[in-house]
């Protein structure tokens, strides 16, 4: 699925810094990794493909499935494929070429139900995928898609999924002022009404109810380690 473009996609891609030497979306297969997808190059920069095996392996743990992904790298070839599909109204929105993340092959566009807004896999995700170094940057575009993660570097994993994290690490907590937010080890992640509570009440059972400051106490705990 397209990535969003405009100045949005622009900006992201500009704080993507290139590596080894490589132009956007000109990566050579022997500098990569290979992983499963449904479309396109089957690639990923190497410790981002070890960070999406360890996430898909607690994904599987919680889900009985793996984590599908619909697309990976992806190269100046198809980046300008979509994008002139988009420019003559035959295509969805996507990103200039040379500017997608994809490009770096460091976004994955993922399946496995994650694509759908509100769903407990999603939910799931949000809250996981960022212990791998996976962050859910589509849900930020000014068209949302869910289903586009990007790798920041932050979990350097085995690949095998040794590292992976676990339910047992997250809770659900609530104050008046601050809502519902999912907390867990260097985690923190605030939950938009509707369905993303009650997927979440389903995976992590009933939130800690507290007050204003008792939820900025836990936050802050779970995040840098120290009182608010």
């Amino acid at each position: 699925m397209p990535e969003q473009g405009g100045a949005q996609g622009l900006s992201r891609a500009a704080s993507t810094a290139a590596w080894g030497g490589y132009s956007n979306g000109q990566i050579p297969a022997s500098a990569l990794a290979k992983v499963p997808v449904g479309v396109g190059q089957p690639y990923l920069r190497p410790d981002a493909a070890a960070a999406y095996n360890d996430f898909s392996a607690a994904f599987r743990t919680k889900f009985g499935k793996s984590l599908s992904i619909t697309e990976a790298y992806r190269d100046l070839a198809r980046q300008q494929a979509l994008w002139e599909a988009y420019q003559n109204g035959t295509g969805n929105l996507a990103a200039k070429p040379g500017t997608s993340v994809h490009g770096w092959a460091l976004a994955c566009d993922f399946g496995s139900n994650v694509n759908n807004a509100g769903s407990a896999e999603k939910v799931w995700a949000n809250a996981n995928g960022p212990k791998f170094g996976w962050q859910p940057k589509g849900d930020g575009f000014s068209s949302p898609e869910p289903w586009h993660f990007e790798y920041d570097g932050s979990y350097q994993g085995s690949g095998s999924g040794s590292d992976k994290a676990t339910d047992e690490d997250m809770r659900l907590i609530q104050s008046g002022g601050r809502g519902i937010a999912a907390i867990g080890p260097g985690y923190f992640f605030q939950l938009p009404e509707g369905e993303f509570v009650s997927q979440a009440t389903e995976i992590w059972g009933d939130p800690f109810i507290g007050n204003d400051r008792q939820f900025d106490l836990w936050r802050a705990i779970v995040l840098q380690g120290t009182t608010a």
